[in-house]
């Protein structure tokens, strides 16, 4: 026993400094954000305003685990060699996409556009126009053993996520549908299953593979290669909460009467609370350099958040 509480505390003296300074900012924030909404009692504009104190609880049960399940990557030294006017070029692209899957007359659960302008194109262009190797964008050989281990933090992952606010936000989907719908609490819980095989090809396609390429393989990449591993992850996780911060909550300026305060503050708990899950993609990234643990983290957290709206189009509404 006192081996295992040993190999514990030595945990931290095991991580890179990098990875040691991001858990202990992210941990920081995360009590801050909790003492902050108790004290500036901030309305409800948006379930973002209420999930970033709740983030805190994923941290300190994943982070550690997370950190012992991966090994230290072999290629932290091996970067792309990209400027930043290559990086601004690659985000142009990913801004592109967003506005094309606004504009298209179609339901964004539909849109290709995210797809093939955020991926598919800078795929096409790192790969054949700069020749970088796939390997050092995260297509590695698929070993049995990666498989497994990402599958095994991934649905621990979904769990914590899940029971740390996805419950709620089910629970609240289906009260929804029974208040405004008329639809029966069975019949929508009946439904999960359905709405679960839905969303994983369109948040696959339309947020995973696309945001973690984006995000993870060539921005943290070549900033890490360029500043160290500590700005990359924290760099790559601050832009990450920028482009996540709901354009929706711009109406409210105009529309709905929202003081201005309130909208800064839901502003800031949504960019942080952003940027806490990104340190997380960030982390899985920095350890293994394969895009199945970060993808697949992200597509699970996706799902829990998006498990209302999924629900809402397998009952036939949306």
């Amino acid at each position: 026993m006192s081996n295992r509480f040993a190999h514990l505390s030595g945990l931290l003296d095991e991580l890179k400094p990098s990875e040691r300074i991001a858990l202990f900012i992210w941990i920081g924030l995360s009590a801050v954000l909790i003492f902050g909404l108790a004290a500036v009692g901030i309305p409800y504009i948006s379930t973002f305003s209420y999930h970033s104190p709740l983030a805190v609880f994923v941290l300190l049960l994943f982070a550690p685990l997370l950190l012992i399940m991966t090994e230290k990557t072999p290629h932290e030294a091996e970067g792309m060699g990209l400027g930043y006017d290559k990086i601004a070029l690659l985000l142009v692209l990913e801004m592109v996409g967003i506005v094309l899957a606004l504009f298209l007359p179609l339901p964004w659960y539909l849109n290709p556009a995210t797809f093939i302008v955020a991926f598919l194109i800078p795929l096409y262009v790192t790969l054949f126009v700069l020749k970088i190797p796939k390997n050092r964008l995260g297509f590695t050989e698929l070993k049995v053993r990666d498989v497994l281990g990402s599958l095994i933090l991934t649905l621990a992952y979904a769990m914590l996520v899940f029971i740390a606010y996805g419950f709620n936000e089910l629970v609240g989907g289906v009260e929804f549908f029974q208040t405004q719908h008329f639809v029966d609490p069975i019949l929508s819980l009946s439904n999960i299953p359905l709405a679960v095989l839905y969303s994983i090809p369109v948040l696959l396609l339309l947020a995973a593979i696309p945001e973690e390429f984006m995000f993870r393989t060539l921005i943290q990449t070549n900033l890490s290669e360029k500043h160290g591993p500590l700005l990359g992850i924290l760099a790559s996780s601050l832009i990450f909460g920028l482009f996540h911060i709901p354009v929706n909550y711009m109406t409210y300026l105009f529309f709905n009467p929202v003081p201005a305060d309130a909208l800064i503050y839901a502003l800031l708990f949504s960019f942080v609370y952003q940027a806490q899950v990104g340190l997380i993609f960030g982390i899985a990234w920095q350890r293994s350099r394969s895009l199945i643990l970060p993808v697949s983290l992200h597509l699970v957290h996706n799902m829990v958040e998006m498990a209302p709206v999924f629900l809402s189009l397998a009952l036939g509404f949306g």
